[in-house]
């Protein structure tokens, strides 16, 4: 959090194909798991993709993977948000309350990333208890 503050959102390249690295220095791709799926919906995030980002969290879901922090789970949750998918935010309500200080993130976050206001009011009642 005292780093986030200095942090520059214009340094972020979202439109480009990612450089194939040379194996011999840097070995192979390892396996994809939660931080693979992670990594790639935060930078579809930037970009404002939230479909993509919607379909790699249940894609990283349906292959069983889950994030070792709950905030992980906010890019996929503010895609629902964006994409009005009310059932699949609902899923994360009891999870994302388990930890005061993560539902207040939560609230925060998800209060600022719509404008209907149906969802707003989903978001209200859900998180911001």
């Amino acid at each position: 959090m005292l780093v986030a503050p200095k942090s520059k959102i214009e340094n972020v390249v979202v439109n480009e194909k990612s450089p194939i690295l040379p194996s011999g220095l840097f070995g192979s791709e390892p396996a994809h798991g939660w931080c693979y799926y992670y990594q790639k919906a935060a930078l579809a995030r930037q970009a404002g993709d939230w479909k993509s980002v919607a379909a790699l969290g249940e894609k990283a879901l349906s292959d069983g993977f889950y994030p070792s922090d709950k905030i992980e789970w906010m890019p996929f949750l503010q895609a629902y948000v964006s994409l009005g998918q009310k059932e699949k935010l609902h899923r994360f309500v009891s999870i994302m309350g388990e930890s005061p200080f993560i539902q207040k993130q939560v609230c925060l976050t998800l209060s600022e990333s719509t404008t209907d206001p149906g969802m707003f009011a989903l978001v209200q009642e859900s998180f911001c208890k």
